[in-house]
């Protein structure tokens, strides 16, 4: 009897040893699918119920990474999207995991990674604040205290981006002399990386600009958020998101920010939300006019950045069928507005586009479906050549409708949209299914030779087959240059629609026609 308690207590024992590395594990496989909200629970119950285990440094250095990312969002002039991890910026929730490291577990690597994470945003706020000394003695004192670390570890790219706090704010003379005397340290890790910044501010020939702008939520002044500047060096294209390199700022307590010294060159603005407070609002007006901007010696470029409630929708709603031949949408008025515009949307595994679709003085629409049916929206592809669905349009099998709206004011300023940084479903809608073609078929199945064939074969027994007309010529007019699709044929595209034009009536044709 005592032997089988004895083994139960030795089982047990064995079980609470290796459950928080069980939990561990989960998280992480969560994690690595995107699911960061439920990885976080699994990470803040090792620290809960397993305080002293070994691998509750690593929990809550991953419960803040993940709190990092998990709900916020990029906008810029370049678009929106989920972020990926920065030490340029934290939120309070993060840095609230990371001083916890830094109190339970000093000496772990966790807390070695976590210095680095908060020395950038500590050494902006000194700066920020005017007391330039401290944020001198903070960078030096990092630094050798990295040096005197056993195992040691180096993260250039991070120092550099504090001293970058300097530099943004007109302190020149200041981040020179903190990359000398980083270079002139006894080490001689990575001097090239610091030589090369140094190199820049000493090359720069006072050719700087300044940005200035100011941040509102519903009206009240948005505070604490991350702004930032991403230089373009690309000739040809824009770079989506920020780098290493990119230039940040905090809004202050009225919600304002401030390059006041930034080099001259072509440049993208954004900036780092949290869902739980934008995520029911849009942009007003546009403040992102150009996708990017050329800063020039001497000049002041400002940004008003209005985040405002998004308008409600009335109807079709919640997926509702529409059987009839028009769809009436109908929204909510908003105040001032001087007209709106709807967008018709479809998404399709993961990605989707709009589009603009006419122009009303009231708060309601009617259109037909078979403007509907008639509308092309975008095209995807991959290895194998394009993606078949989206040949379709809005009548694509496996896409799914939805729609929204832009109110206006009399200088055409965008005032408002339905369409914000959340997907809403129940903006969503169906007119029906449509009843596959042998062309369409083939299609699907990636056999773009043969659905050509039989579209081509159904238009030669009936010359008005506009479903025909409409499918082949959108595979005529596929652009992109690819070695397994050679069936591009503009000209060809451009007589179809012509002919879909003439036997419809329908404008939306024109568009492609010429």
């Amino acid at each position: 009897m005592l032997s089988i308690t004895f083994i139960s207590l030795f089982i047990a024992m064995i079980l609470y040893f290796s459950f928080p590395s069980i939990l561990l594990k989960m998280g992480e496989k969560f994690s690595h699918d995107g699911d960061y909200f439920k990885a976080k629970t699994y990470y803040d119950k090792i620290n809960e119920n397993f305080p002293k285990a070994s691998v509750t440094e690593s929990a809550l250095e991953k419960a803040g990474y993940v709190s990092a990312i998990h709900n916020k969002i990029m906008i810029s002039s370049s678009g929106f999207g989920p972020i990926y991890n920065s030490n340029h910026y934290i939120f309070p929730e993060t840095r609230a995991y990371y001083e916890e490291i830094l109190q339970r577990f000093p000496r772990g690597l966790s807390a070695q990674r976590v210095r680095y994470n908060l020395l950038i945003p500590d050494v902006q706020g000194e700066v920020l604040h005017g007391n330039v000394e401290e944020a001198i003695e903070m960078i030096k004192s990092f630094y050798a205290n990295i040096h005197n670390e056993t195992p040691r570890y180096m993260n250039a790219y991070t120092i550099n981006g504090a001293i970058q706090a300097f530099e943004v704010k007109g302190y020149d003379e200041e981040a020179k002399d903190l990359l000398r005397w980083i270079i002139d340290y006894e080490d001689d890790w990575e001097k090239n990386i610091f030589q090369d910044y140094l190199s820049r501010l000493e090359n720069s020939k006072d050719a700087y600009g300044s940005v200035t702008g100011k941040v509102s939520l519903r009206g009240k002044s948005f505070k604490n958020i991350p702004v930032f500047l991403q230089y373009q060096d690309t000739p040809d294209g824009t770079l989506y998101g920020f780098t290493q390199e990119a230039f940040w700022a905090i809004t202050d307590n009225n919600g304002n920010f401030e390059f006041p010294n930034i080099p001259e060159g072509r440049y993208t603005v954004g900036l780092i939300g949290d869902l739980d407070q934008i995520g029911d609002t849009v942009l007003q007006g546009n403040p992102f006019e150009h996708t990017d901007f050329t800063i020039e010696k001497g000049q002041t470029y400002d940004f008003n950045i209005s985040f405002v409630d998004r308008m409600k929708i009335i109807s079709p709603v919640d997926g509702e069928e529409i059987k009839e031949d028009f769809i009436q949408f109908q929204w909510e008025p908003l105040e001032g507005a001087a007209y709106y515009t709807i967008a018709l949307g479809i998404s399709f595994e993961g990605a989707s586009g709009t589009r603009i679709y006419g122009k009303y003085n009231t708060n309601e629409a009617l259109v037909s479906k078979e403007d509907i049916l008639y509308l092309h929206n975008f095209h995807t592809f991959d290895e194998e050549g394009p993606i078949p669905e989206p040949f379709f349009g809005f009548m694509n099998p496996k896409g799914q409708l939805f729609w929204g709206v832009h109110a206006y004011d009399e200088n055409d300023r965008l005032l408002s949209s339905s369409i914000g940084y959340i997907r809403d479903e129940s903006t969503e809608f169906s007119i029906g299914e449509i009843e596959l073609t042998e062309g369409d078929k083939k299609l699907l199945k990636r056999d773009y030779a043969g659905a050509i064939e039989s579209y081509e074969q159904s238009l030669a027994e009936n010359k008005e087959d506009i479903h025909s007309l409409l499918m082949l010529a959108r595979l005529y007019n596929f652009e992109q240059k690819l070695s397994n699709y050679t069936y591009g044929n503009k000209e060809k595209a451009k007589e179809y629609y012509r002919r879909l034009h003439k036997i419809t009536g329908n404008e939306i044709f024109l568009e492609n026609s010429n």
